[in-house]
């Protein structure tokens, strides 16, 4: 019994890592709206701490798809959307009816997300500490548009599809005994 409910518990992280690639593969088209924050609460919401390993491997699988090149990227995955999990699995325990609050938060992280992927990329680009400021406003101004448009769509996204998700993937997760 404890091999089954072992192989159960691999093959539905393989699915949530899964879903995280084709999520993202799906929007690509699409600059800055994209449904990987959705999953990434989602999982942390329901299965816990143990959706950092999904959204791990996803990263991972990123990595091969786009290469290592430009590394500050990946970082700032990692720590997005493990925090999102981390973040949302915390939420989990006071048991919100509306989305509101999940709504607020995923707009806050997004927002965040937004200057520490900036901040990442003038870092790397920045001469000195002295011109990191200037180069951030720019590099941030520049990017306004899209990073307006992530926070927004999330913010849709969440507004309309936390609840329902959260509650069907609950009862996936009953139903599948896990």
């Amino acid at each position: 019994m404890n091999a089954a409910r072992s192989a159960k518990k691999i093959a539905t992280l393989a699915v949530m890592a899964a879903l995280l690639t084709g999520g993202k593969a799906v929007l690509s088209s699409v600059a800055n709206v994209e449904v990987v924050s959705l999953f990434c609460a989602l999982f942390g919401y329901v299965f816990g701490l143990i959706a950092v390993v999904p959204v791990t491997i996803f990263v991972g699988i990123e990595v091969l798809i786009w290469g290592a090149w430009y590394p500050s990227w990946i970082i700032a995955y990692l720590i997005h959307f493990n925090a999102i999990v981390l973040v949302f699995w915390l939420l989990s325990f006071a048991k919100l009816k509306t989305p509101v609050v999940f709504v607020l938060v995923i707009t806050l992280m997004t927002f965040v997300f937004g200057v520490m992927e900036a901040a990442f990329n003038v870092v790397v680009v920045s001469t000195d500490a002295s011109d990191f400021f200037w180069r951030f406003g720019i590099y941030y101004g520049r990017g306004i548009a899209f990073y307006l448009t992530h926070i927004i769509s999330n913010f849709v996204i969440f507004l309309l599809l936390f609840i329902p998700l959260r509650d069907i993937t609950i009862g996936l997760k009953r139903k599948m005994m896990l």
